[in-house]
């Protein structure tokens, strides 16, 4: 057995670009209930990435309610103006930063009201209890000051806008910027190659990220881990072939990477480089462990058997017809 390292460094452009810049925009609507919750609306839709979270941990924390009390609502662009795909790594991004508006708006309402309510110059708000400014033992809960807002009929609810920056990328000469931010990754593979079968596993990875400000740390660690998952899967085992325009094969012989096939050492780290336009510096993660880790796999593959391996996947009848073009 032989093992090799491989590394591989990505800059990945988050949003739809340069080549459909009339979808880098997203649309919502923040509603503080008469009973002190929050219902948020978008237009970006949650698949397993978490979104539905971490929309709720921005308005939570722009508005000052604790997160229990926010919910969003099911997605429907009747709700709200159309907001582009989710796709894109995107969601966080630009549906934060719609949400983030929204909320900042309604808050300063809210402020407004409790001021009058409480019969004071400034409040503040946390944890869904309010107080005014400097006298927390006069604090009350949130719902309070909701209520009054309902009973005085004020408008309780804010809408929120946000777009991607403009870019002026070229599409004749290459040039210019085809995004308007960009995450960054560096992932490290280790692989252990049978030189007698072929098989090569992945012992350890390391995978570092730059997506500005990590807004749940826990997610964005299981998006990274999912992301080496199915990097692994696509250099070493995923196949469809086909044979004159006809795939062959069907879904119980395509294998897919489980638990056993993730290395036994798994290393994720971030480098928060906030984005001044992304909500609280966030940018986008989510298609970009990826991007990253089939990358360092396959060189880690190349460094192990002494030959450039050049095609996915990496199956065992592939990595011996490596080893034996090194051999004497």
């Amino acid at each position: 057995r032989r093992r090799g390292l491989g590394i591989s460094t990505v800059m990945y452009g988050v949003g739809m670009g340069a080549k459909a810049p009339l979808l880098d925009k997203a649309g919502a609507y923040v509603k503080i209930e008469a009973d002190g919750s929050v219902t948020v609306a978008v237009g970006n839709t949650e698949m397993g990435q978490g979104a539905i979270t971490v929309l709720s941990q921005i308005a939570a924390e722009a508005l000052g309610t604790k997160i229990e009390d926010v919910r969003l609502a099911p997605v429907d662009t009747s709700r709200v103006p159309d907001s582009g795909p989710t796709v894109a790594s995107r969601t966080t991004t630009v549906a934060g930063a719609a949400v983030l508006d929204a909320a900042r708006r309604l808050r300063a309402r809210i402020e407004d009201a409790a001021r009058e309510l409480l019969g004071a110059d400034g409040v503040e708000i946390r944890d869904s209890t309010v107080w005014p400014r400097g006298a927390p033992g006069k604090a009350v809960p949130l719902s309070e000051v909701a209520r009054w807002m309902w009973a005085h009929n004020w408008d309780m609810g804010a809408t929120g806008w946000a777009e991607g920056a403009p870019v002026d990328w070229d599409p004749d000469t290459g040039l210019g910027k085809a995004y308007f931010v960009y995450a960054y990754a560096c992932h490290i593979a280790e692989v252990e190659v049978d030189l007698l079968t072929g098989e090569a596993r992945v012992v350890r990875f390391w995978a570092v990220h730059d997506s500005g400000r990590i807004v749940n740390p826990t997610l964005a660690r299981g998006q990274v881990a999912g992301g080496v998952a199915q990097g692994i899967g696509y250099a070493l085992m995923e196949c469809l072939p086909s044979r004159e325009g006809r795939i062959e094969g069907t879904l119980m012989t395509y294998r897919i990477p489980t638990a056993l096939d993730m290395p036994e050492e798994l290393v994720i780290d971030f480098v928060e480089a906030p984005y001044s336009k992304g909500p609280y510096g966030a940018k986008g993660i989510g298609e970009v462990p990826l991007m990253a880790s089939h990358a360092a796999v396959a060189n880690a593959i190349s460094h192990a058997v002494g030959a450039r391996l050049r095609e996915y996947p990496a199956l065992p009848e592939k990595v011996l017809s490596l080893i034996k073009e090194r051999s004497p």
